[in-house]
């Protein structure tokens, strides 16, 4: 019998080129166990933090989705096989969920038009970074998507913008970002955050 495996095959790569910040990789393991999100006993966050950020194998040691998934899923293998199986079926949507993060040069010049185009945006302003896709506060049970959400951080304008501190710099646009993920779709709304 043969089987179509290019979506799970193009799924796998997506999620190889999906980068994660080591603080948006801490968040989905806080969200799994410590909010509940995913079925799985929380006595597993430590080990998949560990399996993580500190990877047995070298084809793991990348900060992406993927690796991820991998952590979850070695740790999922001190479950008895029903859990283990119940945990590792939820993995996926679980983990679609989240965005990627994408480390691009410089902003497409299409999408500097389409912003420049807008009302509070000034002409000759940098822009750091870009969230694509639907905030959660707006996704239904029928929601479909159509690409994944991702987070582009482009590297230019953060250096030319940066002040020296540009770690700090680079977490600010990231966590910035994720404001919007989240749901507060305004500027004003971020900068309530502090963010």
């Amino acid at each position: 019998m043969q089987r179509n495996f290019e979506p799970m095959q193009e799924q796998v790569e997506a999620w190889q080129r999906s980068e994660l910040t080591d603080v948006t990789a801490k968040v989905v393991i806080y969200e799994a166990f410590v909010e509940g999100k995913l079925e799985a006993p929380k006595h597993l966050a430590r080990t998949v933090h560990d399996l993580y950020f500190e990877p047995k194998y070298e084809e793991f040691e990348s900060r992406t989705i993927w690796s991820l998934s991998n952590a979850f899923t070695s740790a999922f293998k001190e479950l008895e096989p029903i859990p283990q199986f119940k945990a590792t079926a939820k993995l996926g949507e679980f983990l679609e969920d989240f965005p990627g993060i994408q480390v691009v040069d410089e902003p497409p010049a299409d999408v500097l038009e389409d912003i420049s185009n807008k009302k509070k945006w000034r002409r000759g302003t940098e822009l750091l970074g870009l969230y694509s896709g639907v905030v959660r506060t707006k996704r239904s049970f029928n929601h479909v998507e159509y690409a994944p959400d991702l987070i582009f951080v482009f590297r230019g304008p953060i250096l030319r913008c940066s002040k020296g501190d540009l770690p700090a710099e680079v977490k600010r646009v990231v966590w910035h970002k994720v404001a919007h993920w989240l749901g507060y779709e305004t500027e004003e709304q971020v900068k309530a955050l502090g963010l």
